[in-house]
């Protein structure tokens, strides 16, 4: 299992889809900063603290959850990707074999997802704590990380379970699209509906928690983690 967890975590991480995470990072480091005020100076910005905070924080947060879900179902596009899957014909020599590289894609996928999520919570920590004089609860901000990190696994999985049955990246980037939509009619939906829609989906909009069925959450994570393995399992090399 552990040379299988290596190799795709080696094809994961070629130059150009490293170059694509660095850039796109830098991007929200370099958003979070503006996002501050930093630059309308640190009397003018105190005066405001409580006021500004949000408006960071919220601004931020949505900056780092369209960027975020990209990547997430980015890697998912690469990890269950046509070459990933040719891979598989000349490392796989039985069914057990088989399982293990499917399921060291899920594993290396959402672990990468987690390290990503890790920085980018560092790194906005530190920007508030440096460059600004707003409070932070951090309670409250990790809660919103781990319901985040919710959220991309989501979008992760779902974009492999299609890549699974139609391996093109047109179907791998449909959950673009929908977060795109949940996105949009959010305000403009019934509430009755929006409230199925928060029981099945998870979107965070901004820097508020708002309430979420986790478990139905985790259900349909195991649902389509293991349609996909059924799935790939069932499928010729």
């Amino acid at each position: 299992m552990k040379d299988y967890l290596l190799m795709q975590l080696d094809y994961l991480l070629s130059r150009v889809n490293i170059f694509i995470m660095y850039f796109l990072l830098a991007v929200l480091i370099i958003s979070s900063i503006y996002n501050s005020q930093i630059f309308e100076g640190y009397e003018y910005i105190d005066g405001f603290r409580r006021e500004f905070a949000f408006d960071f924080l919220n601004e931020s947060f949505i900056v780092i959850e369209f960027i975020m879900v990209f990547i997430s179902i980015y890697i998912g596009i690469i990890l269950a990707g046509k070459n990933n899957q040719s891979l598989m014909k000349y490392t796989v020599v039985s069914l057990k074999t088989k399982k293990y590289h499917i399921i060291s894609r899920i594993i290396v996928g959402m672990g990468l997802i987690l390290l990503l999520i890790i920085f980018i919570g560092i790194s906005l920590i530190f920007i508030t704590m440096i460059l600004t004089p707003y409070p932070i609860n951090t309670e409250y901000f990790i809660k919103l990380l781990a319901l985040l990190y919710l959220e991309l696994i989501q979008y992760f999985m779902m974009s492999m379970i299609l890549m699974a049955f139609v391996n093109h990246f047109l179907f791998g980037i449909l959950p673009m699209l929908i977060f795109w939509l949940l996105e949009i009619i959010t305000y403009d939906i019934p509430k009755n509906i929006k409230n199925i829609i928060d029981h099945i989906m998870i979107n965070i909009n901004g820097y508020q928690i708002q309430e979420k069925n986790i478990l139905i959450s985790l259900i349909l994570f195991h649902f389509f983690t293991i349609s996909y393995i059924i799935v790939l399992q069932k499928k010729d090399c």
